[in-house]
């Protein structure tokens, strides 16, 4: 071994195999919002016991200089020689990504994303030990369960750091806790290459990624590059930003080597890209971040070291209303803007096969819903979030013909979200098996799922997403008043026209002050005014029918007790419900009831007035 940092990339194997780059990396969407979840979701997996995760995120624009120190620390014209044979040889995935890199790099600006958090275990275990350091940098495709809890488990989202660096370059520094003080800064860079060759005195084939550290000579001669530690260390990633002398706390840091938005056209602002990141923490994390928060998430964005936008991540008008469904005691009464209903749905979790065995095993899940305001924040008004104990919201359901009338923000508490039970455990384990390498939704079409649980999966998720939808539409229907101003549907302006005759324009028909009130013996009492609007010189006819709303279809038709016309000078009723009007007259009142309809549950209905009005 000597004492050389340098960039050693793997041979072209003796079979003559080609890879085009890291496959992973397109699993998942390249968005910074996914870009945000992944990153933030394996720092809080990787909290100390006891401990909230404080993530720190840089966005740095550094041109000059700065931007020289860094190309000089890192050993970039070794490494540009195999960015060029990439660029050259990668195809379409990513060669012209590189060669674009490449040229802006040389324009004298350089944009480095850091990610540096505390109070995580650092990355630990040997260069090629099965540990968080080997799986990290060096292995593909490698996780571990680390317990039903974690968020990752397919050992994909990592992929996302090197996707969102144009030239596919990533540094790493780390300080671990080892009985009772911190180790030595540790440090090791990957670039994640496509095959490709380099043409110095002599033409040679790499298969493709290489690493960033001291040169490692082994018996055969062959090398590889492990980690560089101690003032090495700080002095090869203190450029870029990670060199932790400020953080005396374990943890990593991490550098996005001239990081950009790959489904972006065009380099936006670090500010802009700061604000954004704290938008998508509070979007996906507030979970983390209420009551005793496991994660803390700040920002700064830099043009040249001058501070362009810094912050802290809170709760967002979008997400505020979720948070306090979960904060809020329940009421009884479920009618007001703020109020929160308490409900419970019931699930079995088909028989896990692998350790830990589990037999079918009966589960609930906490559906907690707020009602909310007409000023607040309609972005994710009717829908679900759905969390289970990763404190990650996983996917925000929207449910179908969720209530107009009566807008709510609804949160599913699922597994240790809920509880700590054994059935939660045995449910935090399954949906964390339903989850796809973007940990976006529960779905029965995993390979874990096949594999880990007997057949019924695809059956229970289906029922778990119709209990859900029914127990919401449940929840919400709208419960009648012991007052006159009804549900709020018959309040609205309803904007009517009818078919005049001749040549003359179109009267237009408008009903108002619709009011309805529910009688303990099942009967409805109702009245309104309608009003014609243009053509005066012919008569026209009003009609109120009664309906108990339904959430699909027309609904169920009441028959009508009594109607009155209150005002209206020569009005005349030709039929239940039906008056034709004089050309003179153009407004009327009328009021009526119904007789008690033989529909169930017909209390905790909408009554609906449809009220038209005709030329004749």
């Amino acid at each position: 071994m000597h004492d050389e940092v340098e960039w050693v990339f793997d041979p072209s194997p003796p079979s003559g195999q080609r890879q085009g780059g890291i496959a992973t990396a397109h699993v998942i969407k390249p968005t910074l919002d996914n870009f945000v979840r992944e990153v933030l979701q394996n720092s809080r997996d990787r909290r100390l016991p006891g401990h909230c995760a404080e993530v720190a995120f840089g966005v740095h624009r550094i041109s000059g200089a700065a931007k020289e120190a860094l190309l000089t620390a890192i050993r970039w014209n070794s490494l540009k020689r195999h960015i060029d044979g990439a660029a050259e040889q990668g195809g379409v995935t990513i060669g012209p990504q590189l060669l674009w890199a490449l040229d802006r790099i040389a324009s004298n600006e350089l944009i480095v994303l850091t990610i540096e958090d505390s109070a995580t275990e650092g990355l630990t275990g040997d260069e090629h030990e099965d540990g968080n350091f080997s799986r990290l940098v060096r292995h593909t495709l490698v996780t571990d369960e680390g317990g039903g809890q974690r968020g990752g488990s397919f050992g994909i989202g990592k992929a996302v750091l090197w996707r969102f660096s144009s030239i596919s370059t990533v540094l790493f520094a780390t300080r671990t806790d080892q009985e009772g003080g911190l180790t030595d800064l540790r440090a090791i860079g990957r670039a994640e290459l496509p095959f490709h060759r380099t043409l110095d005195q002599k033409s040679t084939d790499w298969s493709g990624p290489g690493w960033f550290g001291i040169v490692d000579t082994l018996e055969n001669q062959q090398q590889r590059a492990i980690s560089v530690w101690g003032e090495a260390a700080e002095v090869a990633v203190a450029p870029a930003l990670i060199d932790r002398r400020h953080n005396q706390q374990s943890g990593t840091s991490i550098a996005v080597l001239d990081f950009f938005e790959p489904e972006r056209e065009e380099q936006r602002s670090v500010g802009d890209v700061a604000s954004d990141i704290l938008e998508s923490t509070a979007r996906w994390f507030w979970p983390s971040l209420i009551g005793e928060p496991s994660l803390r998430v700040s920002v700064v964005a830099t043009n040249d070291g001058k501070v362009e936008f810094e912050g802290v991540a809170r709760l967002t008008p979008e997400v505020e209303t979720f948070a306090q469904a979960c904060d809020r005691e329940p009421r009884d009464l479920f009618a007001e803007p703020g109020d929160v209903h308490l409900g419970e749905i019931d699930l079995q979790i088909p028989a896990r096969k692998t350790p830990p065995v589990d037999p079918p095993t009966d589960a609930q899940f906490t559906l907690k819903l707020r009602r909310a305001a007409a000023d607040e924040s309609r972005r994710l008004q009717g829908h679900v979030a759905l969390v289970r104990g990763a404190g990650m919201v996983v996917d925000y359901v929207r449910i179908a013909g969720s209530a107009t009338d009566s807008p709510f923000h609804g949160v599913l508490l699922a597994g240790t979200a809920r509880g700590s039970t054994p059935s939660d455990e045995a449910l935090e384990r399954f949906l964390r098996s339903a989850e796809p390498p973007s940990h976006n939704q529960w779905t029965p079409d995993t390979d874990r799922i096949r594999a880990e649980y007997a057949r019924g999966a695809r059956a229970r998720l289906d029922e778990l997403s119709r209990a859900v939808q029914n127990a919401v539409r449940s929840a919400m229907a709208e419960q009648p008043e012991d007052s006159w101003e009804g549900p709020k549907k018959l309040a609205e302006m309803l904007p009517l026209t009818g078919r005049g005759g001749g040549k003359k324009a179109q009267a237009t028909y408008r009903a108002s002050a619709l009011r309805a009130q529910l009688a303990p013996d099942g009967t409805w009492a109702f009245e309104g005014r309608i009003r014609r609007f243009g053509d005066t010189e012919a008569p026209w006819q009003a009609r109120v029918e009664t309906w108990l709303d339904a959430e699909s279809g027309r609904g169920t038709p009441i028959e009508l007790r009594d109607f009155r016309i209150e005002n209206g000078t020569g009005v005349r009723l030709v039929a239940p419900g039906v008056c034709n009007v004089p050309a003179a007259t153009s407004e009327i009142t009328f009021s009526g009831s119904t007789v008690p309809p033989d529909v169930a549950a017909a209390g905790r209905t909408r009554l609906r007035l449809e009220v038209h009005g005709r030329g004749v």
